[in-house]
């Protein structure tokens, strides 16, 4: 079994958002719904992850490396609800990001290249199969 369907056993995301907001399209609210418990999802996780650095910078508590460990996990957990409620995978993922990357880096990175963006190349890049 992948991470990807091995995590989504754990999913459950109740039908909460309206299907008549979507002209009565279930399938589009149930899509919806399971973003929005993605997003927020990785909002509350990044927090913890980020309250962690605090701690450790702010009031001198070790650097609890177990911890950002398990809070990577549910980061991840997070990504697989919202790559898989678009129907993507992690590879698609991936490929598409590295992709964008060779656009705006073709060498390495550069503060000017990250300035002088070229966003319509950098989505043709994202939407090429």
């Amino acid at each position: 079994m992948t991470y990807q369907a091995d995590a989504l056993r754990t999913e459950h995301t109740p039908d909460f958002i309206n299907p008549a907001f979507f002209g009565g399209d279930v399938a589009h609210a149930r899509k919806i719904g399971r973003l929005l418990h993605a997003f927020l999802g990785l909002a509350t996780e990044l927090g913890e992850a980020a309250d962690q650095l605090k701690k450790h910078l702010i009031y001198g508590k070790p650097l609890d490396e177990v911890n950002l460990v398990e809070e990577h996990g549910d980061f991840s957990w997070y990504s697989n609800l919202m790559i898989d409620a678009i129907g993507s995978t992690w590879e698609e993922s991936w490929t598409k990001n590295i992709a964008k990357l060779k656009v705006r880096f073709p060498d390495k990175f550069t503060q000017a290249q990250a300035l002088a963006r070229d966003l319509d190349a950098e989505r043709t890049a994202l939407e090429t199969p």
